[in-house]
């Protein structure tokens, strides 16, 4: 006597098409969420991109203060709104020098060696636009003597 088994799972007669599209759309979903990996993935290596160029272009600015006098870099280096290429995405860089005078050796007229200017801040901020702002700022302090 024959008996009929009705388990799938030992059923060899092959498979249904209701199987083989469940396959493709499962297939279909982890093929998009690749894709989706990648691309957000090369988004974020552009985006990481632009941020270095503008991160090498603010060191090119404050390396220039080696350049100057330590009176003329106020003068020499202040600057506002000046085009930088990115790529091929143009930022703008300002770079501001401020005068600091340190408490240590006191503030103001009563400073111990009657300058009050101390040393100066240089700030250098590069600004870029592509969707949304993006900015980098860079800083140092440079004293009268940094050149011995």
């Amino acid at each position: 006597m024959k008996t009929y088994s009705s388990n799938w799972l030992t059923n060899d007669s092959g498979t249904t098409l209701i199987e083989a599209m469940l396959a493709i759309v499962l297939l279909s979903v982890i093929i998009l969420g690749g894709f989706q990996f990648f691309i957000g993935g090369n988004r974020v290596i552009y985006s990481d991109t632009i941020r270095r160029l503008a991160i090498i272009e603010a060191e090119k600015r404050l390396e220039t203060a080696f350049l100057y006098d330590y009176s003329a870099l106020e003068g020499g280096l202040n600057e506002s709104d000046t085009p930088v290429v990115l790529g091929h995405i143009t930022g703008y860089r300002n770079t501001v020098i401020t005068a600091v005078d340190d408490s240590l050796d006191g503030q103001a007229t009563a400073d111990a060696d009657d300058d009050p200017d101390d040393y100066k801040k240089i700030v250098t901020t590069i600004q870029w636009t592509d969707k949304t702002t993006h900015q980098v700022a860079l800083s140092t302090y440079v004293s009268p003597d940094y050149r011995l």
